[in-house]
């Protein structure tokens, strides 16, 4: 018997490069993130220096802030790196649509990579029996 075969559209590619472009974007904003720590601590020692504030622990504190925002932003990107590539390979649904909601949460300039990332997700789900 002959099985029937999947079908193949360009949903999953697109939904994929969408992904890819999300997850870009989100390693991007998460380094710039990381690398604001000096930008934001400079004016902020120089405000809190004429306060009775310790300086040293609200400067660690933003610091350590901007640090784990900047993690969690590659953490987000990276998966929905993964989920792009298995998009694309159309291996794994489940784990398309996971890199996808990751994907949503990374936001981006302008919400430009929640859009991406919506658009991906719908795509993904629509095109479930192509993987």
């Amino acid at each position: 018997m002959a099985q029937s075969a999947k079908p193949e559209t360009i949903k999953p590619l697109l939904a994929g490069v969408f992904l890819i472009i999300v997850a870009l974007m989100g390693i991007i904003i998460g380094v710039v993130v990381m690398g604001a720590i000096d930008i934001a601590i400079g004016p902020l020692d120089e405000y809190l220096g004429e306060s009775d504030v310790d300086v040293d622990a609200v400067l660690a504190l933003a610091e350590s802030i901007l640090m784990v925002c900047g993690v969690i932003f590659i953490i987000f990107s990276i998966l929905a790196l993964l989920g792009g590539i298995m998009a694309i390979t159309r291996k794994s649904w489940g784990f398309a649509v996971v890199g996808a909601i990751f994907g949503l949460l990374t936001i981006g300039p302008y919400g430009l990579g929640f859009v991406l990332g919506l658009v991906a997700l719908i795509l993904i789900i629509i095109s479930k029996d192509e993987f």
